[in-house]
């Protein structure tokens, strides 16, 4: 497809004909997939295959739930999100004069300390179509990040922990530590079991991360800001360099998917896609604003991987010499069979990523392992 074919498809296929989400929770991931298999070069028929399949399960807008209330009610509320994205429509082109970019660097900070919402969706659907200047995919990621905000809960200002970057453990020991926190994986078993939560109309592992942002917030932010953001991730003036620490971010979660004892845990493989879609768009953000938005990331992440049980990350990820003609067989074989739309996610930020990687300090087979996990074992975890 040209780029006018993808964006033509895209609209025909946008929350204009089918809702954001289907059975009550669940996020809509066509365009997702449709992106992903556009940037792995996909046949126009393999894109039609892949929706065709997709579809059935949609549900149409009449699925939205409306809600009377001024748009500055409902951030969090989970209701109305046709009005939600009219909003977003009206400051387009009124207030930023029809500039996606400028839209993304005005709003987007307002609403990313609540990206955990809808498991991470929003932004998500967010930096999908801002990769590829999809400006109806760009307006729905806002007004669903907006729709189902949930932000960390804190007793204290978190600059008592520190300037966030200026810790002193690295990703994979902060993970451990989660991991060896057996108190926390009780508080959670048995806090989400609680009225309060049990009675949301969302997904279990929704409920978990509500419970652990709005009860455990000031541990997350321990872990965040006990993380060290070396020299490398800096710029002259040692100020974090947002760019540099988006990028890394993927790699710190891809290497942690790869790792993880439950192989191909799709909501670690949401902390994936996610940081890469932010990794698409941080640099139109203004600095202060780009760093905020990682350290929301970061808090997010570590929410999710306790949701998940805090898997050990004790998968062995082999060396070797990855070709091209290895990453051609790999998409080759990703893109033969009807899969699963994460499957296709991950594939393509691995493969996207690995272009680089040695000149960003990271290990392409780590890529590689990951994006091989994913197909070969797709069926083995499913979202609870």
């Amino acid at each position: 497809m040209t780029s006018p074919e993808i964006h033509d498809y895209l609209n025909h296929q946008s929350t204009s004909a089918y809702f954001i989400e289907y059975e009550g929770f669940f996020t809509n991931h066509l365009s997702h997939g449709v992106i992903a298999l556009h940037r792995l070069q996909a046949t126009h028929p393999r894109l039609e295959r892949f929706a065709n399949w997709y579809r059935p399960k949609l549900e149409t807008p009449e699925s939205d739930i409306d809600d009377a209330r001024p748009v500055e009610k409902l951030l969090g509320e989970r209701t109305a999100f046709y009005r939600i994205l009219q909003h977003y429509e009206t400051l387009l082109k009124e207030k930023y004069n029809s500039n996606t970019e400028e839209l993304i660097k005005g709003e987007y900070p307002k609403v990313s300390a609540g990206l955990a919402g809808s498991a991470l969706h929003g932004t998500i659907h967010l930096g999908y179509s801002y990769s590829i200047g999809n400006t109806r995919g760009i307006l729905e990621g806002l007004a669903y990040t907006y729709h189902s905000f949930r932000p960390v809960t804190s007793a204290h200002d978190s600059s008592t922990y520190g300037k966030f970057g200026d810790g002193s453990k690295d990703i994979l020991t902060i993970l451990s530590e989660i991991t060896a926190n057996t108190a926390l994986q009780e508080a959670l078993t048995t806090g989400r079991e609680t009225e309060r939560w049990r009675s949301l109309t969302i997904g279990r592992f929704q409920i978990g991360v509500c419970y652990i942002l709005a009860e455990h917030g000031d541990e997350l932010l321990k872990y965040t800001h006990s993380l060290k953001i070396d020299d490398t991730l800096r710029s002259a003036d040692s100020s974090i360099d947002p760019v540099k620490l988006a990028r890394r971010a993927v790699y710190w979660v891809v290497l942690a998917y790869a790792s993880s004892a439950n192989a191909n845990d799709f909501f670690i493989l949401h902390g994936v896609t996610c940081a890469w879609g932010i990794y698409q768009f941080i640099s139109r953000l203004d600095k202060a604003d780009a760093v905020d938005v990682l350290k929301h990331f970061m808090v997010t992440l570590f929410a999710v991987y306790i949701v998940q049980h805090a898997p050990a990350l004790t998968a062995k990820i082999q060396p070797r010499n990855v070709t091209a003609d290895d990453w051609a067989k790999l998409v080759e074989r990703t893109l033969d069979a009807d899969r699963d739309e994460h499957c296709y996610k991950l594939v393509q930020v691995c493969k996207e990523m690995a272009e680089d990687a040695a000149a960003n300090g990271e290990e392409e087979h780590i890529y590689y392992q990951a994006a091989c996990n994913a197909i070969a074992n797709e069926f083995v975890i499913r979202p609870p």
